[in-house]
């Protein structure tokens, strides 16, 4: 398998065995801060994704649901949180495969997405941040008045008390 750093401080690795190359989009840690957990997009398939067991090299699943290109993802624990230009975001259990939840609600490609273990945060081409339970596949809040689209976000999130949750958003939009 060879590597392409893809500039000169190594991001977008592409990685090839030769019949099919992938990008590499997101790893998992456990508590050791050992790999567990690869998850890579074909560059030939890219409605669907990879999980890949690191430390063996095998393939475990690949996750099919999206019906257009998959823009972004988030891995938080056995969850990953995909977004795709079909305008939805497809919650995984990356242990079993299975598709949990499909979050419907941008009108436009979603490019952002960030999950902390209990809310979604997303950011899309149709200039609004959405605030999501997934569990529950409701749409929380709409953050609108950008002016353009949102290209990436970066949330923090903090429980005041039991009964309130406090979300602070740094956005960018190109």
């Amino acid at each position: 398998m060879s590597e392409n750093p893809g500039g000169p401080h190594g991001r977008g690795v592409v990685k090839s065995d030769g019949q099919q190359r992938h990008r590499v989009r997101k790893h998992g840690q456990d508590a050791e801060g050992e790999l567990q957990v690869l998850i890579l997009q074909s560059l030939f398939n890219l409605d669907n994704f990879q999980v890949w067991n690191a430390e063996s090299g095998t393939c475990v699943h690949t996750l099919y649901g999206h019906t257009s290109t998959v823009r972004c993802m988030h891995l938080h624990s056995s969850r990953v949180v995909s977004g795709s230009r079909d305008a939805t975001l497809r919650m995984w259990d990356v242990e079993t495969g299975e598709c949990l939840h499909v979050l419907v609600g941008h009108v436009a490609a979603v490019r952002c997405v960030q999950y902390d273990g209990r809310l979604v945060v997303s950011g899309a081409y149709d200039y609004m941040v959405k605030v999501w339970n997934p569990e529950r596949e409701e749409c929380l809040r709409t953050l609108s008045g950008h002016t353009n689209r949102v290209y990436s976000l970066q949330v923090r999130c903090r429980v005041a008390n039991k009964y309130s949750y406090q979300l602070q958003l740094a956005k960018c939009c190109g």
